[in-house]
């Protein structure tokens, strides 16, 4: 049955960091949206999670854009919305042709003055935990690496302010620890594949330097990166089915592709193990590797254990986030298109 008060996020990937930001603020502020790239579960098929998002939400958020309203899938979501005759809410992002269907309804204008018209949406919105004309617009905070560490109401307070987070940049140390740590026997991650020692050039007779971790990690994540927007289709992407990439993250325990060529995407668990303490400090590492190899990108929190790399000038999208698979947990990157 829809929740009445849960409102379906639709929008194309091309506007995720705005998409981000503004789910970010309304769930700081207490709104209880649907976000695709938040709540699909580990496994799930695109299309049915979809379907069960718009099923449980008794409304919709529809950012407008250039992009969005020529989006096929964004106007799948407007028309089967209408058909269940669910509220929609559209939010203009960008200056564009509003759908037919929605040309009577009026929308919230995030063109100027974001933070004004956030306090609209969440009147709008109906679900805020207070007077929305009264809620201060969430600031991101600085979130100190293994605070939750901290046991009892104590990390339980600290996560609270730290949910909404935008990554700070930082030194990384020269000798950064790879997100994956092999020599131990709780991982099942295996050693990263040996490089060759010796040069072609040299007719195999003198060594070749080898690449370090980091280095080999950096390499395999931008490939993701370049072939994101055509699907992975030379990594070997196949329709409708998971697929196994034929080129994996080193270290990784596992690669997987799917959702192509509707939302293709790869997704390797790096680190596994039965202790969530374990997990949450290969997290931070893995946020250090990432930063480390996409200096240039931008980091968002979206909360304890779900982070995202975005980039203006690159259509892709890399999230990080651990799962809880029952008796394990997984520490989990992956590479999409932006939709």
């Amino acid at each position: 049955m829809a929740d009445p008060a849960k409102a379906f996020v639709s929008y194309s990937r091309a506007d995720t960091d705005f998409v981000l930001r503004l789910c970010q603020d309304l769930r700081a502020a207490g709104a209880s949206i649907w976000l695709d790239q938040l709540d699909i579960h580990p496994g799930e098929e695109w299309d049915q999670a979809i379907e069960r998002g718009l099923s449980e939400c008794g409304r919709m958020l529809v950012v407008l854009s250039p992009q969005s309203v020529s989006s096929q899938n964004v106007l799948d979501e407007i028309g089967y919305a209408l058909s269940k005759k669910k509220s929609i809410i559209p939010v203009l992002y960008r200056d564009c042709e509003i759908p037919y269907r929605l040309n009577r309804l009026e929308y919230v204008d995030f063109r100027t003055a974001y933070d004004e018209r956030l306090k609209d949406l969440l009147l709008a919105i109906g679900d805020a935990k207070e007077n929305p004309k009264t809620i201060p617009v969430p600031v991101a905070h600085v979130r100190s690496r293994r605070l939750y560490l901290l046991a009892g109401a104590g990390a339980a307070a600290i996560a609270g302010l730290l949910t909404w987070a935008t990554f700070v940049h930082r030194p990384v140390p020269v000798d950064l620890k790879p997100a994956v740590e092999t020599h131990k026997p709780e991982p099942v991650t295996t050693d990263p594949p040996a490089q060759s020692t010796t040069s072609p050039a040299a007719g195999n007779s003198q060594p070749a330097p080898e690449s370090s971790f980091p280095d080999s990690f950096r390499k395999t994540l931008l490939r993701y990166i370049s072939e994101a927007p055509s699907g992975f289709q030379t990594l070997g992407a196949k329709e409708w089915v998971d697929w196994t990439p034929s080129v994996s993250l080193p270290g990784a325990a596992s690669c997987r592709g799917s959702g192509y060529p509707r939302e293709p995407v790869i997704e390797c668990v790096l680190y596994r193990t039965d202790s969530e303490v374990k997990a949450a400090n290969k997290f931070e590492d893995l946020i250090d590797l990432t930063r480390a190899s996409l200096p240039e990108w931008q980091g968002s929190r979206m909360n304890m254990y779900v982070a995202y790399f975005s980039s203006k000038k690159v259509t892709s999208l890399v999230g990080l986030n651990v799962t809880n698979s029952g008796d394990h947990f997984d520490v989990v990157l992956s590479v999409r298109p932006k939709r």
